[in-house]
């Protein structure tokens, strides 16, 4: 009887062999495809948490806007009682004012006369650079939202104003006198700067003396 063993034990040695190879190109291929998706994946997260810090701000500068319109000023903090979770909402765990990167709160700082305030992520290097070194930042002009609001209390004024003339009033030259008598309450008395207005009684012109507080400068706004 021929016995074929061997050549069982032959075949047995070729599949076994094709297998590891097999097996080797497998794991070949698996560490090229990590090599690569391991960098893009990093890439695309770094990539998410700066979109994220720039919707952030955004979200920032639009309720430091708000918060000017009604209060003459911005916030002493970030994180004040009167500004975060009333112009500006919460999120989860503070987020909305919590740095992308590190643990702390957004930077944040704020000068008067003119008013402006400044907000900064101190980015990925973790370095504290300052707002007008570092790529995500924002700065907000008090006088934008504080012209507009001027603006809105001059087009009632103007509004009162004509109204008391064509009922045959008269004008002191004194605002606040002449603001009584037109029937202005006393949020009136003064711009969105907290200046009180000027009125001329010949010309019939209200006046404010602008971002600056100073009258008879470029920024002053008239009626």
């Amino acid at each position: 009887m021929t016995k074929v063993r061997g050549e069982n034990h032959g075949r047995s040695c070729t599949a076994a062999g094709f297998t590891l190879v097999e097996l080797i190109i497998v794991m070949f291929v698996i560490t090229l495809l990590a090599g690569t998706v391991a960098p893009l994946a990093t890439a695309t997260q770094r990539a998410e948490r700066y979109q994220r810090a720039r919707q952030e701000l955004e979200a920032l500068d639009l309720a430091l806007q708000a918060y000017y319109y009604e209060h003459g000023t911005f916030p002493t903090t970030i994180d004040a009682s009167d500004f975060y979770g009333v112009h500006l909402g919460g999120g989860i765990a503070d987020d909305t004012i919590r740095d992308e990167w590190g643990s702390a709160w957004y930077r944040y700082s704020r000068t008067t006369n003119p008013d402006r305030c400044q907000v900064w992520s101190i980015g990925e290097d973790l370095v504290n650079a300052g707002a007008a070194s570092e790529a995500l930042s924002l700065t907000v002009e008090g006088r934008v939202p504080g012209d507009r609001r001027t603006r809105e209390r001059l087009a009632i004024i103007a509004g009162a104003l004509a109204a008391h003339i064509a009922n045959g009033g008269s004008l002191t030259g004194t605002w606040s006198t002449d603001r009584a008598a037109m029937g202005l309450g006393s949020v009136y008395e003064s711009d969105a700067y907290g200046t009180s207005f000027q009125i001329d009684a010949g010309t019939r012109v209200v006046t404010s003396a602008g971002a600056d507080r100073v009258f008879s400068t470029a920024d002053d706004l008239g009626s």
